[in-house]
């Protein structure tokens, strides 16, 4: 927009820029029906103060803007200074959101009054009980004396303390001691920390025993202390088991697809319990959402890159969601080298069956019927199935189902040096049965299996295997035949 002369009486927003906003800002009040202003650079603190005293507007919209990007004036000429992605009412007048601000940063929030900036912690405290709007304090101890308080967000109540990501937990719990002196009603603090080892987590305990203490991890989960402490005691003999032997990238994704695959699947009454990491291991519940973080966690921490996928399975009564895994397979022993789809859920512990019906056929079921004959009971985790599944086969195995579009789903498998971030998911040299067969062998081994027992672990899985994929021929089959009897039509 050149001048202001193009702006009519009805217009409800603008596009400018803030060099229009400092020449033409006085004759905005002309204009009482704009509301929304969308600036492609940033605005400074003295204009968006004339606007919120002098104009309609009521929403900003600015592009990142290093300094500032939320401001709030407060009686006493307190300022508070913000980023955030989440619009922020503006002295109950205006709103400020930036359109371009990297999701989960946490910039900080300064308390300034007359003088300038409050670098005494007591002063500020003081602030915060006589105005009463921080929702949560956190410290930045990057570029910033630790005696400024910082927050990332402005609304009702102070009740809770939010330690910024850190990979030192002393640090935090003298943050969180100097705050909890200044801020009488605290009963929540919330920490957001990597699922991973630290030296000196234990030291939390003395706030856990204090506070309600919720350690954030992964991407939505949240644990006490004792359950963030027994998922990685659970993660690291599970980590010992396959690192203690000399495994080949194939032979470690079988060894942690088995140790996954062996809890049984069932939905908690809490359904994120049954998804979350530290949940599972301390109910043994799961469903397809805990079997492929649980599986990606573990392959991680022994050097498989692995990501989660999400899914829809055509059912009878239209389609149920459902997650899987990709995986990162660079092996020279067997000569693998690609990206490949794992269903530990459809793979997992199960009762199986090899049985005959009344016609004679030789089936796989999970509950035989009274007129079926069970020839065999097979091994509860000798399903391999939906084990290595290559892109040309994703369809075959999970007719119906869309291929993943790795490349849009900002899959990148960083560490693999035959892909680079543009990889995408469409063709990888499947892994026969000659090699699964010798690397499961060489794991039931390494599991503590004796030979006779390894033997017989893998001619369950042969003949399960054949059964089943028998039954996904006949499924694709009748598919195809499906399609051309519509074609017909």
């Amino acid at each position: 927009m050149a001048n202001v002369d193009s702006i009519t009486l009805n217009s409800k927003e603008l596009r400018v820029d803030r060099d229009f906003i400092e020449k033409y800002k006085e004759q905005l009040n002309k204009y009482p029906n704009i509301n929304t202003l969308y600036i492609s650079d940033g605005l400074t603190l003295e204009q968006i103060d004339y606007l919120a005293s002098n104009t309609n507007i009521k929403n900003i919209y600015m592009d990142y803007f290093p300094k500032l990007i939320i401001y709030n004036k407060l009686p006493d000429g307190m300022l508070y200074y913000s980023c955030n992605t989440t619009p922020i009412i503006i002295d109950k007048n205006i709103t400020v959101t930036s359109t371009n601000l990297n999701r989960g940063e946490d910039i900080p929030l300064t308390i300034y009054d007359k003088s300038g900036k409050i670098n005494d912690l007591n002063k500020a405290s003081d602030y915060i009980k006589k105005y009463n709007t921080i929702d949560y304090i956190s410290f930045d101890f990057g570029n910033h004396d630790n005696s400024v308080i910082y927050n990332h967000s402005i609304f009702d109540d102070a009740d809770k303390i939010i330690v910024p990501k850190m990979d030192n937990p002393t640090k935090a719990i003298k943050y969180i001691n100097t705050i909890s002196k200044l801020v009488n009603n605290i009963d929540i603090v919330k920490i957001r920390i990597d699922n991973k080892d630290y030296d000196n987590l234990e030291e939390f305990r003395s706030i856990a025993n204090n506070y309600r203490l919720d350690i954030y991890y992964g991407r939505t989960s949240v644990a006490t202390l004792d359950e963030f402490l027994a998922m990685r005691d659970t993660l690291n003999y599970y980590k010992e088991l396959i690192l203690q032997n000399d495994l080949s990238s194939l032979e470690r994704v079988i060894y942690a697809y088995d140790l996954i695959k062996s809890y049984k699947y069932q939905e908690s009454t809490n359904k994120n319990d049954s998804r979350n990491i530290h949940s599972i291991v301390r109910d043994g519940k799961i469903v397809c959402v805990g079997y492929a973080e649980f599986l990606n966690e573990l392959l991680k921490e022994v050097g498989i890159e692995s990501y989660t996928i999400s899914t829809s399975v055509p059912t009878d009564n239209g389609s149920v969601d459902h997650r899987r895994s990709i995986i990162a397979i660079n092996d020279d022993k067997y000569n693998i080298n690609g990206l490949y789809a794992f269903d530990t859920t459809w793979d997992s512990n199960k009762n199986r069956y090899m049985v005959k019906d009344k016609d004679g056929n030789e089936l796989a079921t999970n509950n035989p019927k009274e007129e079926e004959t069970i020839l065999r009971e097979f091994e509860t985790l000798s399903s391999y199935t939906y084990f290595g599944i290559t892109p040309q086969d994703y369809s075959y195995y999970f007719p119906k189902e869309r291929i993943p579009d790795i490349h849009n789903s900002n899959i990148s498998f960083k560490n693999s040096d035959f892909y680079d971030n543009d990889y995408d998911f469409d063709y990888s040299e499947p892994i026969n049965d000659e090699v699964l067969v010798e690397a499961i062998y060489n794991v039931r081994l390494a599991e503590g299996y004796s030979n006779e027992a390894a033997k017989k672990s893998i001619e369950d899985m042969e003949l399960l295997n054949d059964i089943r994929r028998r039954i996904i021929k006949e499924t694709n089959n009748n598919l195809r035949n499906e399609i051309e009897e519509n074609k017909k039509r």
